[in-house]
């Protein structure tokens, strides 16, 4: 297993998978969801996420943190907080960003949750971000 094993920054966790392999049950699981859920049900999943992944990244960017989301994403990449708060809500971070990806089962209630611990954070010493998220940085030197 020890030569298997890869650190991944992101996960903040090892693979020891071989290649990254997965259980070939998922597909199964997958079909029958694709089955119940019909396109309607997809198209509904798309809309509540994109509007929930929008009221994100405004509320990060109101709040003066730095923040960008794809224009057909619902991945908002941000400001790295404090190691508290990475690892109460498990965050993929590298370097100086993490990013939060939203997904249909999370609604408004629980990004609420979310930004009330990010907005405790002390973001007045920015470090620019500039190489990650270009002119969505709001360090000091960007936003002149």
């Amino acid at each position: 297993m020890n030569k298997l094993q890869n650190h991944i920054e992101y996960l903040n966790s090892s693979d020891t998978t071989i290649t990254g392999s997965r259980n070939g049950h998922a597909s199964l699981y997958i079909w029958n969801v694709i089955v119940d859920k019909g396109i309607s049900g997809f198209k509904e999943d798309v809309d509540k996420t994109m509007t929930n992944a929008k009221y994100l990244e405004k509320e990060l960017q109101k709040n003066n943190i730095s923040s960008f989301r794809n224009n057909l994403s619902s991945t908002i990449v941000f400001e790295k907080p404090t190691e508290e708060i990475i690892k109460k809500w498990q965050l993929a971070c590298i370097d100086t960003i993490c990013h939060v990806v939203i997904m249909p089962s999370i609604d408004k209630e629980k990004i609420d949750l979310f930004l009330q611990d990010i907005l405790t954070v002390d973001y007045s010493n920015k470090i620019c971000i500039k190489q990650h998220i270009d002119d969505y940085c709001k360090c000091s030197k960007c936003s002149k």
